[in-house]
């Protein structure tokens, strides 16, 4: 791993990393041709990709996170699998017809393409196959940064993150939004057409009721849920790992 400790700051909210300063990282960068490891940089909430093809209107208020260089690169390489589903699910409107054209050529130039690729009966191509596993890694990743960006920290490392499955049907997924709808108002970044969020630290009351919270040592879980392009919606649900094991 090339890290390079020396002026360190902040952390990166994804693996923990101390940053190195990127005035420091850049001149490490000029000597060795390589940007460190832990070098400092901002990661955009979400991917930059879901941007494709709109207005500078729809960019000025987005967000962004410190993050290691090994960490950004490494979801610069599967992040946009979100925008592959998004671009191939767009139902003609108009201002996703970039994130559509850039999807499909993605897709097409994969090498796994043919795969999955859904023909019907005389070869005609039906739909595309996506999963959850390859989703995950950007759910996770904008879970981090809203994380951050709500409370001013990384998600704790005590913490058992879970993207819920869309595909089964949860009655705790159904609990999670309602509480959410309940008690916490819809935040954005960029755009809300583009990405939305609620957030929410739980804690059980004196009667073991579920209530916000706004202290993360005394909480027992974290809540989330995430809307991408107004109609794909994700639950994330952390949950303290010392919870898990008395079960």
């Amino acid at each position: 791993m090339n890290s390079i400790i020396s002026p360190l700051i902040r952390e990166c909210i994804y693996c923990g990393t101390p940053l190195l300063k990127r005035k420091e990282s850049v001149k490490i960068a000029e000597t060795t041709k390589r940007f460190p490891d832990n070098g400092e940089t901002k990661d955009h909430i979400p991917q930059r990709c879901l941007f494709e093809g709109y207005s500078e209107e729809y960019k000025k208020n987005r967000f962004t996170v410190p993050s290691c260089h090994k960490c950004n690169f490494e979801f610069s390489q599967v992040e946009q699998e979100l925008r592959d589903l998004i671009g191939i699910a767009n139902e003609n409107g108009g201002l996703q017809k970039k994130i559509t054209e850039n999807s499909v050529q993605s897709i097409l130039n994969h090498s796994n393409s043919s795969a999955r690729l859904r023909k019907d009966s005389l070869g005609y191509v039906r739909g595309v196959e996506f999963n959850l596993d390859t989703l995950m890694p950007s759910h996770i990743k904008n879970f981090k940064g809203v994380f951050y960006k709500t409370y001013g920290v990384r998600v704790p490392d005590y913490f058992l993150i879970s993207v819920l499955d869309t595909n089964v049907n949860s009655n705790f997924e159904s609990l999670a939004i309602t509480f959410l709808d309940k008690h916490v108002d819809w935040q954005f970044s960029g755009h809300e057409d583009i990405f939305k969020y609620k957030i929410s630290l739980i804690k059980p009351d004196n009667k073991g009721i579920l209530i916000c919270s706004k202290n993360i040592e005394e909480s027992v879980g974290v809540l989330c849920q995430l809307r991408y392009h107004i109609r794909f919606n994700m639950t994330i649900i952390a949950t303290k790992k010392t919870l898990i094991g008395n079960r």
